[in-house]
């Protein structure tokens, strides 16, 4: 079998290799020794009932002996070639970047693998696919292997791929795929793996695909399913996977919210704190969760919650259709730890407890804010890991836990939170790789992760955040070379990444930042020449470059500015322009042309005096 493999941006997602090698070696395992696929024998001597009729001119296409070699004894690959004639402006939208044509051997067609004269593989992982996928593909009775993940595609998943019953690895990932998953998925009872994860799905997810009896792998993060977990999907999912999809298994008890003592529900209901409380339990209970939180959060004593007070002037709340809806705390001196019982304010949108002296770890209970937006706990002295819970916070669009004492890594699940727009994680003792996974926050605006203990290479998928303004990953031990692609971040005004171990030449692709204002690559182990580049950014006000090993080439003359005095401390000459060397040309002739004026008058001078004595007597 013969695969033509599109070369991607990117290598491929490492889980999707293994799976793909893993498939590959089934798909293998089913061949027989005489050659014929076992699961499907004589499958290509004979043409297939389509699910979804073809035009019989496409059929024809495929017929001329140009795509298909020996038509008439191959009539399973003419109706695969058909079918994907059919489905190829679907899938390829307008990028319209497939080669499939009748004008073409099948066999070289894009994705395409062959086996036993049939297509077995479609493979087409970061194309730039932006159409949808096509209900045809369900055609394919062959197909062991289809691969679509980080795409464009958009609409919904086609209840026709469930008749594709050989079909083992099947990735729909990281496209913009909308709609129910379908229940005919269950119906592909060879299924080894199903990964749908990073799309626009919504519904719930089907008991269905717990009937697939060989599904081993399945991935559904990074969507907007409701409802439970089948019991059944818990094996194939894993536990860090029902993690970060966010929902209970079907069956599991709810969360009970953190017990509140009886005589705090009594304060509240004194008719003060809340007046009718009768008529308002909700409020009353987010008033006795909030004094049951007093004596943690305040051990100081002075924040004025009594429930002598109305509630709506207690310090830093704020109420909205009779609940708590914000809770602002930043610079109130507060000492002690983050209470769980905040945990049962369910309609809270906005969290602030910054610039206090709290300490302790992050409660895990913050995870059950489902309207939260905004949590901001940054200045504080918390320690211990970033909660796993936190990947809950669906809504959330600005994270701020900088300048804490949190150790651990950076949590994949953040690039499962569709609506984040600001990360503020910096000043931490945060380790290991920052997660490829950021790449899919396609709304932030800003990702500080400066002064930590980060280490690897950067990412290139951070060149997929479009709306990306700030990148701040100063005072890190970040290594290896700066990608090219973050040349693409067409909005970004800051890039710092000084004081790292960034080896390598500075990219020239960073020229391309048309909005770029701020650059900061000093402190690194730079290697190589300034790039000209740099001097087309029509909006760099400063520009950062020491501490580096730029022992070649020269500044150019446009980076002046930006660099200010910086320019003695990279300690390279100005680049000289051929302008600059005939302009210096022409004013060295006019400096010898003034000389040689000044001798021929000190000359004629000299002359005279000459002829003066000669006639004197």
């Amino acid at each position: 079998m013969s695969i033509k493999i599109p070369t991607p941006a990117r290598a491929l997602k490492t889980a999707t290799a293994l799976a793909l090698a893993s498939a590959l070696a089934l798909s293998l395992l089913l061949t027989g020794a005489d050659g014929a696929t076992a699961f499907n024998a004589g499958a290509s001597d004979a043409a297939t009932t389509l699910a979804i009729p073809i035009p019989v001119q496409l059929t024809a296409q495929c017929s001329n002996a140009i795509v298909v070699p020996n038509p008439a004894a191959n009539p399973g690959l003419v109706s695969d070639c058909a079918t994907l004639l059919a489905a190829r402006d679907t899938l390829a939208g307008e990028a319209g970047n497939l080669n499939w044509s009748a004008n073409v051997a099948i066999s070289d067609w894009d994705g395409i693998g062959i086996e036993n004269e049939r297509v077995s593989v479609l493979v087409l992982p970061e194309y730039g696919l932006n159409g949808a996928i096509p209900p045809e593909l369900g055609n394919l009775a062959n197909l062991a292997l289809l691969i679509l993940f980080h795409n464009q595609l958009t609409g919904a998943i086609p209840s026709e791929l469930a008749n594709i019953s050989h079909l083992i690895l099947l990735d729909l990932s990281e496209n913009q795929l909308i709609g129910e998953i379908p229940s005919e998925l269950g119906n592909l009872a060879r299924l080894n793996y199903l990964y749908l994860n990073n799309n626009r799905l919504t519904g719930e997810i089907p008991q269905e695909l717990g009937g697939i009896p060989d599904l081993y792998d399945l991935r559904l993060h990074g969507n907007r399913l409701t409802g439970c977990i089948p019991e059944s999907l818990r094996a194939p999912l894993g536990d860090s996977e029902i993690e970060r999809i966010g929902l209970l298994i079907c069956g599991a008890p709810i969360p009970i919210l953190i017990p509140i003592a009886p005589q705090y529900t009594a304060q509240c209901s004194n008719g003060i704190a809340i007046p009718n409380p009768a008529n308002n339990p909700n409020l009353v209970s987010d008033c006795a969760a909030l004094l049951a939180a007093l004596p943690t959060i305040d051990a100081s004593g002075s924040l004025n919650w009594s429930p002598d007070i109305r509630i709506s002037e207690w310090d830093g709340i704020t109420t909205a259709n009779n609940r708590v809806s914000a809770l602002k705390l930043n610079k109130y001196r507060l000492r002690g730890a983050i209470p769980s019982e905040l945990g049962n304010l369910s309609r809270l949108t906005h969290l602030d407890l910054g610039d206090n002296r709290l300490t302790g770890a992050i409660p895990t209970e913050l995870g059950n804010l489902p309207r939260l937006a905004e949590l901001h706990l940054s200045g504080n002295r918390l320690t211990g890991a970033i909660p796993l819970k936190l990947g809950n916070l669906s809504g959330i669009e600005a994270l701020g836990i900088a300048g804490n004492q949190l150790t651990g890594a950076i949590p994949v699940w953040l690039g499962d939170l569709p609506n984040l727009k600001h990360i503020f994680l910096a000043n931490n003792r945060l380790t290991g790789a920052i997660p490829p996974e950021l790449g899919n926050l396609a709304n932030i605006e800003v990702i500080e992760l400066h002064g930590n203990e980060l280490s690897g290479a950067l990412p290139p998928e951070l060149s997929d955040l479009a709306n990306l303004k700030v990148l701040n990953l100063a005072s890190n031990q970040l290594a290896d070379e700066i990608p090219p692609e973050l040349g693409n971040l067409v909005n970004l005004v800051t890039l710092d990444l000084s004081e790292n171990q960034l080896t390598g030449a500075i990219p020239p692709e960073l020229g391309s930042l048309a909005n770029l204002k701020y650059l900061y690559l000093n402190h690194n182990r730079l290697t190589g020449a300034i790039p000209p580049e740099l001097g087309n950014i029509p909006s760099l006000v400063t520009l950062r470059l020491r501490g580096n090993r730029l022992y070649e080439g020269c500044i150019p003359q446009s980076l002046i500015a930006p660099l200010g005095s910086e320019i003695e401390l990279v300690r390279l000459p100005v680049c000289i322009t051929t302008a600059d060397r005939v302009s210096a040309l022409e004013t060295l002739l006019a400096e010898v042309a003034g000389s040689l004026s000044l001798i021929e008058t000190q000359l004629a001078a000299l002359a005279d005096r000459l002829t003066a004595l000669e006639a004197a007597p």
